[in-house]
């Protein structure tokens, strides 16, 4: 089942009620929930990751590049990213997007995610909230 199960059709055994579900949603999925038929859902199968873990292992990707990273951002840790990490790719071809509409606040769980990343990877920040004082 797709993480991005809010883009379907609703399935016909949900339980919960239409309205409940949006109040979840961004906006309440203005404009981007139920967007595509239930057929276009997909989900990996185990045949998919083995795939995945080869191509990894071969490093046939140029770069890695990891989207909507951070503490309760849905892919913590990042999938793949020991594997990524023992096939040998370096820090300058993997790239760790902090793009969330939440979570990225200063604390003392952002400060400890970004240092055991930031060894990792390079990252992108599309927003940072910091207190002025805490600025030198």
């Amino acid at each position: 089942r797709s993480q991005f199960w809010y883009l379907f059709d609703r399935e016909p055994y949900c339980k919960w009620p239409e309205d409940q579900l949006r109040r979840l949603m961004y906006g309440f999925g203005f404009s981007y929930a139920r967007r595509l038929p239930l057929s276009a859902s997909a989900s990996a199968t185990d045949r998919d990751t083995s795939t995945v873990l080869e191509a990894i292992k071969r490093q046939d990707f140029d770069a890695v590049i990891y989207g909507k990273v951070g503490p309760s951002q849905g892919c913590d840790p990042p999938p793949f990213i020991e594997d990524v990490m023992s096939a040998g790719y370096p820090p300058q071809r993997i790239a760790l997007v902090y793009g969330g509409d939440f979570g990225l606040a200063s604390s003392k769980l952002m400060e400890a995610h970004i240092q055991s990343l930031g060894k990792v990877g390079t990252l992108f920040f599309r927003e940072f909230d910091v207190k002025l004082e805490d600025v030198e």
